[in-house]
């Protein structure tokens, strides 16, 4: 019984031994990076290895289980490193997954990179480093050197010239400059002379050689470049070339040079390319539009009548500048509740889509009919047409109607309706405002509302108004509404008339 209690103590003692150090467990990151040595190859002209690897091996030194180990390369980022990511690694794969991305304590794993760099005349030496990381481990990092030996060998170093910009030259009718030069210039920066150099030209789509008989590949003079030193002349080609597109929006035409030769061994060198783009400015229609109506509907001798009726709308559209266009739709907007309709005669409806091809300089001429009820009052109406271009940009000309009013003949009134109607929305399609009209049998509550494509209420114009018998017109404002169908709904005591429409910008 004595013993009992130093034997609990003494347990007790162990157990907090062994939980101290586990509290202190985690993994911990090691690392080293591996190049090989480059040689270079004087009877091949070419270094070895090239592409070469990079290695990086990574050591679990800790006491736990790490947790999807990262790779990241860190190349030289300045205007005097060649390093580049080659192969399936270019450009810019520098993060990778390290195999065995879960390493036990003792465990190693690694990530590797292959690398290229051009041949120079001068031995260059860079740093490249490594990041290792774990989700549950500090990071660390570790780098090695890269030698890369000097190698006799010729480096061609082209340039590109050409024009700053086109511009449009409205008196002229075309770009200027056009046609336009375009010019290469080439040296020998190597160590080693290069013979043959040529210069070959890639053109862009929508620029064509002018004169077109110019070879696209030509020799440079002289052809053989010892290494150029500064002061001595620089060789150079010369092309003619032209644009041939008149575009709306604006473009950069690329243009691609490649420049080749041979040692003095006769190796044929890698191609080197270069390139140069002209931004060229888009060309859009622009229009002028002409819309005549009569001054005004005065009375006939009798004043029983205004005339002329019908009359002519008549609009002309006209494409003043340079570039092709397109009209896609054509819009006649009249009031019809002041007592205008269109003729059954007239040669065009109010919404028409003629997909009409206009040049610079050409133009095209719509008509309508208009009949004109008589009435005993005086009205002053706005008759509008809108054009639309095939990026529906309106062209709208508008004039106002003076219409005079007739005598009183003492005729009954128009027929009391004997049903609610709600009538079509005038215009429709429209694109600010339109008119709805109904008709009421006798004088009831009346509640008229706008609702979307999904049934939701946008806009309510009359909120269970009493209205008498007869005709009545609301004018629909469609500000802040986006284009698309909507709906007009009539509730006139138990009647509910729904009626379609399309606002378009």
């Amino acid at each position: 019984m004595g013993s009992q209690p130093k034997r609990g103590i003494l347990v007790a003692l162990v157990f907090a031994c062994i939980i101290t150090p586990a509290a202190a467990q985690q993994p911990i990151l090691s690392c080293g990076v591996s190049v090989p040595e480059i040689t270079a190859d004087y009877e091949n002209l070419r270094y070895d290895p090239m592409p070469f690897p990079v290695t990086v091996t990574v050591e679990n030194i800790g006491n736990q289980l790490t947790d999807s180990i990262t790779a990241r390369i860190e190349l030289p980022d300045d205007l005097h490193s060649s390093l580049r990511l080659a192969g399936a690694d270019a450009p810019d794969n520098v993060i990778k997954l390290v195999q065995k991305p879960r390493l036990f304590p003792g465990q190693s794993g690694t990530a590797q990179w292959m690398i290229q760099h051009p041949p120079t005349s001068v031995e260059k030496r860079y740093t490249v480093g490594v990041w290792v990381r774990a989700r549950n481990a500090d990071s660390s990092y570790c780098e090695a050197e890269v030698v890369i030996p000097k190698l006799a060998w010729p480096i061609l170093s082209p340039r590109c010239v050409t024009p700053d910009s086109l511009r449009f030259d409205d008196e002229l009718g075309s770009y200027a400059p056009n046609p336009f030069d375009v010019r290469l210039t080439c040296v020998n920066t190597g160590n080693m002379r290069a013979d043959s150099v040529t210069g070959t030209i890639v053109l862009p789509e929508d620029v064509v050689l002018d004169p077109p008989g110019q070879p696209k590949t030509k020799y440079f003079n002289p052809m053989s470049m010892e290494h150029w030193q500064v002061g001595d002349p620089i060789p150079e080609l010369e092309w003619t070339v032209r644009w041939t597109k008149r575009l709306r929006y604006d473009v950069r035409p690329i243009f691609s040079f490649l420049v080749t030769g041979v040692n003095e061994a006769g190796m044929r060198l890698d191609s080197v390319e270069v390139r140069c783009d002209v931004p060229v400015p888009g060309l859009l229609p622009y229009y002028s539009c002409l819309l005549e109506i009569p001054d005004s509907l005065a009375l006939n001798a009798a004043g029983t009548e205004v005339e002329p009726n019908p009359f002519t709308v008549r609009y002309t559209i006209r494409n003043i500048s340079h570039q092709v266009g397109s009209i896609d739709r054509v819009l006649l907007y009249f009031p019809i509740s002041d007592g205008l309709s269109l003729n059954p005669a007239s040669p065009n409806p109010v919404s028409f889509d003629p997909k009409l091809s206009l040049d610079g300089g050409e133009e095209e001429t719509f008509e309508w009919i208009i009949d004109v009820t008589n009435r005993i009052t005086r009205s002053n109406v706005e008759i509008r047409v809108i054009a639309f271009d095939d990026e529906l940009n309106p062209i709208p000309c508008a004039h106002r109607l003076s219409i005079a009013s007739v005598r009183t003949t003492g005729a009954a009134g128009p027929p009391t309706p004997l049903r609610c109607v709600l009538h079509p929305v005038h215009p429709n399609p429209f694109t600010a405002s339109a008119a709805v009209r109904f008709t009421l049998p006798r004088a009831m509550p009346v509640t008229v509302t706008v609702t979307d494509a999904l049934g939701r209420e946008v806009r309510r114009l009359v909120d269970a108004e009493l209205r008498a018998a007869g005709e009545h017109t609301l004018r629909f404002d469609a500000a802040g509404l986006r284009p698309g169908i909507y709906f007009t709904r009539l509730t006139a005591g138990n009647v509910v008339r729904l009626r379609k429409m399309v606002l378009m910008r």
